[in-house]
């Protein structure tokens, strides 16, 4: 897998738009464009930022004959801290916490929502670890 199929994935899996990854970064949005349209490569001190944000090393980055591993650490979107992973969810009020269902239709439930918090600041995201469902969903 390449370095720019990597971004974008990385970008994908931990929901970022590519305006939101570029402050993270501190470069411009159309900077990442570049990166993931395969029409540029990130400096050196970019790599280490993104080896950091990706909790991978840089040169499983570079790596070409590798793809990303999962479960990829998350990290805090507003701190970088490595956020705890593996809580329940529950909804004060609903006795089946949350079920993520194809929009409108409440047919298939897709997933169990996963849900991790950042240990400094308490910023807290859900999200499905198999999107197996997801993806076979979108494409009908």
């Amino acid at each position: 897998m390449k370095l720019n199929e990597k971004i974008k994935e990385y970008r994908k899996i931990f929901n970022l738009s590519q305006e939101q990854l570029a402050e993270n970064m501190g470069v411009s949005r159309q900077a990442i464009t570049k990166w993931e349209n395969d029409e540029g490569l990130p400096e050196i001190g970019n790599l280490k930022l993104l080896s950091k944000l990706m909790g991978i090393s840089i040169d499983y980055l570079l790596d070409e004959s590798k793809r990303l591993e999962y479960p990829m650490k998350r990290r805090c979107l507003r701190c970088n801290v490595e956020m705890i992973e593996d809580f329940d969810v529950k909804v004060e009020g609903a006795g089946y916490g949350i079920k993520i269902t194809q929009q409108g239709l409440f047919k298939d439930n897709l997933g169990k929502v996963q849900c991790a918090i950042c240990p400094e600041c308490g910023y807290m995201e859900t999200y499905i670890e198999d999107t197996n469902k997801v993806k076979k969903t979108l494409k009908k």
